[in-house]
């Protein structure tokens, strides 16, 4: 039995519809998947010097500790001018949804390293992890951060 050409588009255009449909309708990542998600697509950017992807995860509504997306701008570009390379290395992370899934807390312990632009290795939080206190809410189907809490630490002052 031999197809005409139109049916088997017809075939190939319907198929292609329902995985649409079904991509489209997919749930949206849990707040300790979506976040997870999200930091892993920073600490790639951040890795690969790439500041606008990097920046991707940081929500337009963000406010943290009276800083706002531009000010988390500036202080990539910062970052990155005083260190040539940057990792972020995420040692433990809590997730707090809320009860309606929408936003959530995440308390998350990290460390720095990377090489200045003279070549020298530094790294800030090795021996004890800096902890931030972060707000996230589902913008679609993308977990953003909306806020930021440093804990008080004083290698803080010694970052900037």
């Amino acid at each position: 039995m031999r197809l005409g050409r139109t049916r088997v588009l017809w075939i190939l255009g319907l198929v292609a519809a329902i995985a649409a449909v079904v991509w489209l309708l997919r749930p949206a990542p849990t707040a300790r998947e979506g976040i997870a998600a999200s930091l892993a697509e920073f600490q790639r950017a951040l890795a690969e010097g790439q500041n606008n992807d990097a920046l991707d995860i940081v929500s337009r509504s963000f406010q943290g500790d009276g800083y706002t997306r531009g000010d988390a701008a500036r202080g990539l570009l910062s970052l990155r001018r005083t260190w040539g390379s940057v990792r972020l290395n995420i040692a433990n992370l809590e997730v707090y949804p809320d009860p309606g899934g929408a936003t959530a807390v995440a308390l998350i312990d990290f460390s720095l390293s990377g090489v200045s632009t003279a070549g020298t290795a530094r790294s800030i939080g090795e021996r004890e992890p800096l902890r931030v206190s972060t707000t996230w809410a589902r913008e679609g189907s993308t977990w953003r951060c909306v806020g930021l809490s440093a804990l008080p630490n004083p290698v803080y002052e010694s970052f900037w």
